[in-house]
This record gives structure tokens, C-alpha cells and sequence, in this order.
């Protein structure tokens, strides 16, 4: 593959305007279909089991947020169904305000919760996550089976007593089972259009990065901690707009239905359903309260359930990990020339030591780059990829400075350094397999483009790096050479000053290999940027870097222009191994 000089078709937010509406249009088209014709052929049992499956649809919603778009396991998602109508009931029978009202307030406090029960995922993930939150799954259990549901009776929790209960008035355009059926619906498709369209913008992509790598999504400027608390305050709210839409079914709320087991329920057939589309989430709603029905139609013990469940659960982790819903669709401008980079682009580093423990990985390290594309060579453990970290941000020293221009790095967060222009590449190529070429670009836009110009942002990246015609191909359609390509045009977004590529050409071809230097030797003309480059292809350094600095050990070995530090004895036997 070459890169071609093409004509900018409109592409990455400009694509996604035109894309957006229809992939939105099928979330109330395929629930219109679908309410009709539940309302046409269900008897009174059936409709009420529908009826809960779609409100539990947002539950599972804001669950596959949290897992489909986070990768996090929480197994408190019932509970939060239970906090959302235990809300809704205490302010409906309290205030006896509309039906939407309470809803929402029950929304509300759930989210809030929600955002409470998520802290622990700021630090934790995995395991220890999925326990923590199964254990605040337990203590809601206990303090529902000792509190109980409000249920019209006096006082902060509403309690009768056993007499005089009163049941929550529904909606006053819903009081029959079919309006009530159709009323849900349409708060349902609300809601799933709600959660997808979070993922479709830019929550949704800053939260593909973070599920690629923390490290990935702060170096691409994505504040983890802002985009977790929103995901666990969303997830919330969904789950509690389940809970209030379950109190309106059958007017009143069992504490011993929201036991910590319906949370792993809950998660286990999220999954079954698939939580990488939307409508997995009816899926699984429907599998929550229509297998359980049919069962209790046909006269079967609904414990079975527990055991078709587990199957399912085995059959979608061994062979289905996207779930029933996975199964039924497909795998799922020209560049503006600028002058050199100039002082403002000139990477100055004095007397930096970095220590871990006892070793020192950079140590009494001074330079000065100012060529447009340097590179940075070194054996291994030379301390590389650990002056790369520094200047990112991810290392802290405990000496020296380091700075960018006139600007210091140091007292800058790595939040600060990817806004003030600072871009970087790793290893392994981060590209984020469920997001498009230009979604994966404009992941980044969305945090280093200038207001009024993300689109073309993403736009002259796309063009630079010739992917504009595979603007809509989703990341694990690629090959290696994309690949690459899109982390080079994530690197060009949004105007940097300096980028760091690490190893950028490992794996290419030769033919390909020649390509991707071409672009990266345009970066400095076409963009103003300075370019670092860490590689052990001396070839690669030789054709591409004007300036070189060799590691060893941590100390600046050698310093200056590349095929005179390729030259010397020094460099020769520390990196080359020659005597």
C-alpha cells in the first residue's frame, strides 16, 4: 500500500453526522415493531412479563456501558435497579407528584449512588472490582430486607405495616396494562437511545481507549477519571429509571427480589445477550423475565432457570463473547504546509536522574535536540523507553528538568502535555478495534482539537496518513501497515509540537517501511513538529534522523549529527556490539 495525494472526502465528524441519525433511527423503529406486537398478541401475563423485560433493557443498558464499553465488572446493578424504586415509591406516595417525576428522582439518587458505588473502580478493576461491588450488592440486600419498600405508609421509609398499603399510581396517560406496556416502551427507547449515543460520541471513545489501556487513554488526553465517573453516574441513572418503571408495573416492590444473586443474574445474561449492541440489552431482558415466564406457563419449577442460564453463560464465553446480539450482524482537507519546527519545538533535558529503588535507569542525563526528526538509540535497558515516559509524563524524576521550548514539562500533568501539544506512539499499536479509522482519530480530536475544528482536525490527519477512503472501516479490519497508520495520524491531530514514536515501523515491510518514513520525514513541514524517534533499526535512525543521542546505562554516551554518532568507536561497541 502507498501513500496517494487524495481529495478529502468528508470523513470523521462530518461522517459520523451523516451516520449517527440512521444507526440512532433503528433503536425507536426496532422498539415501535416490536411494542406493537407485543401489545397485539400478548394476554395480561405475558404483557406484564414484557413489560419488565424492557425495563430491566436499561438496566442491562447501563451494565454493558460498564463492561461492553469499559471493560469493568460490576455485579451491583440490581441493587441499583433496587435504590431507583425504593426513590421512586418514597417520593410517589410522599409528594404524589406526576408518574415522571418520581421516575426521574428515582434516576437521579440511583446515579448518584451509582457514582458512589463506582469510587472503588478508580483504582481497582478486574476481580477485585467484580468482588467489591458484589459485596455492595450484599449490603443492599440487608438493608432492603430490614427497611423494606415504602409502600404508602408514614414517616421517611413509608412503611404500612401490613395495613393500608397503597399501591403507586401509574402514569395518567398509562393506567391500563397496554398503555403501561407502550408507556415503558417509549421511556425504553428513550434511554437505549440515551446510552447509544453516549458510545457513538465522545464518551463512547474516550471510553474505548481507556478499555485499551489507561496509560493509552491518558497519553491520547482523556481525563480516566472523569470518563469512569460518568460512565458509573449514566449506568446509574439507566438502572434506576429500570427500578421506577418496575414500581409502576406492579405498584409495589418485594426486597426479596433484589437479592445480590439477581446482580450476578443480571451480568451473566448481559453477556448472553451481548453487550456490544443495543439491542443485546433486550435480549437480555427478555431472557431475564420471559424464560422464567415461559417456564411458569408450561408448569416447570423457575429454579431451572438457573441451570439454562449457566449453559447460556458457557456457550457465549466459549464460542460467543459478543453474545446472541453479536451473532446477528457483521464483525461487527490536503495538510496545511507550515514552516520547521523552531525554538518552541527544541527538547531540552538537564542533569535528570530517575530512580526506582536502586537503580537508576537515567542518571546526571543532559541534552539538547533540536533537529526536526532526532532519534534515540541505545542497547537495551539503556533507559529509553524510560526518558520517553519522563517527557510523557507517566515517570516522575527526582531530579533535573525537562522542557519543551521556553515550557517546562515537569510541573505538567500528562493530561497538560497531550493539550500542550505533546503526542506519542508505543510499542504495540493501540488502535481500538471496535471504533472506525476515523473514530479512532477523532478519540484523540476530542480532547486536542480547537473548538470549531475537530472535524477538520481529523480531516487532515486522515488525508496526511492516506486513509481518508478507509475513514469508515472499523479497527480490526486492518492489517499491520493501517495500523500504523492510524496511530501516526493520532500523533498528527490537533497541532502538535512534539512526538514521540517508539519503535514506530516494527513489523513493516520493506516497501511499507519506506512509505511510513516519507510521512514521518513530511511531519516537521507539514505540521510544525519536532519528532523523536527510539528504534534499534540503525538503518531506520541513519535514513530518517539529522540528530541522534545514544543511551547507555543511563548516561548520554553520544550526542550529534546521526552519521557522526553512528561513527563513533564508542557508540560502535556499546550498541553495535563491535571492538
Amino acid at each position: 500500500m502507498t501513500v496517494q495525494e487524495q481529495t478529502i472526502a468528508p470523513t470523521a465528524e462530518s461522517i459520523s453526522m451523516v451516520r449517527l441519525p440512521k444507526q440512532l433511527l433503528h433503536v425507536p423503529v426496532t422498539m415501535l415493531i416490536f411494542s406493537i406486537v407485543v401489545a397485539c398478541l400478548a394476554n395480561s401475563f405475558w404483557l406484564s412479563a414484557a413489560t419488565s423485560a424492557v425495563a430491566l433493557s436499561l438496566s442491562v443498558a447501563g451494565l454493558a456501558i460498564l463492561y461492553g464499553q469499559l471493560g469493568l465488572v460490576s455485579l451491583c446493578q440490581f441493587a441499583l435497579v433496587g435504590v431507583g424504586g425504593w426513590m421512586t415509591l418514597r417520593v410517589g406516595h410522599a409528594f404524589h407528584p406526576p408518574f415522571e417525576v418520581s421516575l426521574l428522582a428515582g434516576g437521579v439518587v440511583a446515579s448518584v449512588v451509582g457514582l458512589a458505588f463506582g469510587v472503588p473502580a478508580l483504582r481497582l478493576r478486574g476481580l477485585y472490582l467484580a468482588l467489591v461491588t458484589l459485596m455492595l450488592a450484599g449490603g443492599f440486600q440487608i438493608v432492603i430486607s430490614a427497611w423494606g419498600f415504602p409502600d404508602g405508609g408514614p414517616g421517611f421509609l413509608g412503611r404500612a405495616d401490613g395495613s393500608g398499603r397503597a399501591m403507586l399510581a401509574r402514569p395518567a396517560i398509562a393506567g391500563g396494562e397496554v398503555s403501561y406496556f407502550l408507556y415503558v416502551c417509549a421511556v425504553a427507547t428513550i434511554g437505549l437511545l440515551i446510552a447509544q449515543g453516549h458510545k457513538l460520541a465522545r464518551p463512547g471513545r474516550a471510553w474505548a481507549l481507556i478499555r485499551k489501556g489507561e496509560t493509552v487513554a491518558v497519553a491520547s488526553g482523556v481525563n480516566v477519571l472523569i470518563y469512569k465517573a460518568w460512565a458509573f453516574a449514566l449506568s446509574g441513572f439507566l438502572a434506576g429509571l429500570a427500578g421506577g418503571l418496575l414500581a409502576g408495573n406492579v405498584g409495589q416492590l418485594d426486597g426479596r427480589a433484589f437479592g445480590a444473586f439477581e446482580s450476578l443474574n443480571l451480568f451473566a445474561l448481559a453477556i448472553v445477550g451481548g453487550v456490544f449492541n443495543w439491542y443485546g440489552a433486550v435480549i437480555a431482558g427478555l431472557l431475564l423475565r420471559a424464560v422464567p415466564a415461559l417456564l411458569t406457563d408450561l408448569g416447570i419449577d423457575g429454579y431451572v432457570t438457573i441451570g439454562i442460564f449457566g449453559v447460556a453463560l458457557f456457550q457465549a464465553l466459549a464460542t460467543a463473547p459478543s453474545g446472541i446480539a453479536g451473532q446477528n450482524i457483521g464483525s461487527h482537507c490536503p495538510a496545511e504546509r507550515r514552516s520547521l519546527p523552531g525554538e518552541d519545538a527544541m527538547i531540552k533535558i538537564d542533569n535528570l536522574i530517575v530512580q526506582f529503588g536502586g537503580v537508576r535507569p537515567i542518571n546526571e542525563l543532559s541534552a539538547v535536540l533540536t533537529a526536526p526528526v532526532a532519534g534515540l538509540i541505545g542497547p537495551n535497558g539503556a533507559g529509553k523507553t524510560t526518558l520517553l515516559n519522563v517527557l510523557s509524563g507517566f515517570v516522575k524524576p527526582i531530579q533535573g528538568s525537562v522542557s519543551l521550548g521556553e515550557r517546562a514539562l515537569l510541573p505538567m500533568t500528562p493530561l497538560q502535555r497531550v493539550r500542550a501539544g505533546l503526542r506519542r506512539s508505543f510499542q504495540t499499536e493501540q488502535v481500538v478495534e471496535d471504533l472506525t479509522v476515523a473514530g479512532n482519530i477523532a478519540a484523540i480530536a476530542d480532547h486536542v482539537a480547537r473548538t470549531g475544528h475537530h472535524s477538520h482536525a481529523v480531516e487532515q490527519a486522515l488525508a496526511f496518513v492516506g486513509l481518508t477512503d478507509l475513514a469508515d472501516r472499523l479497527g480490526q479490519s486492518l492489517n499491520l501497515f493501517q495500523r500504523r497508520l492510524v496511530e501516526l495520524a493520532k500523533c498528527v491531530t490537533g497541532e502538535p509540537k512534539l512526538i514521540l514514536l517508539d519503535e514506530p515501523a516494527a513489523g513493516l515491510t520493506e516497501e511499507e517501511g519506506k512509505t511510513f518514513r516519507e510521512l514521518v520525514l513530511r511531519i516537521p513541514a507539514e505540521f510544525r513538529a519536532q519528532v523523536l524517534i527510539i528504534d534499534h533499526d540503525v538503518e531506520l535512525i541513519r535514513s530518517m534522523c539529522s540528530e541522534t543521542m545514544v543511551l547507555d546505562y543511563g548516561k548520554l554516551l553520544a550526542l550529534g549529527p546521526t552519521q557522526t554518532v553512528l561513527a563513533d568507536p564508542n557508540v560502535r561497541r556499546a550498541y553495535l556490539g563491535e571492538f
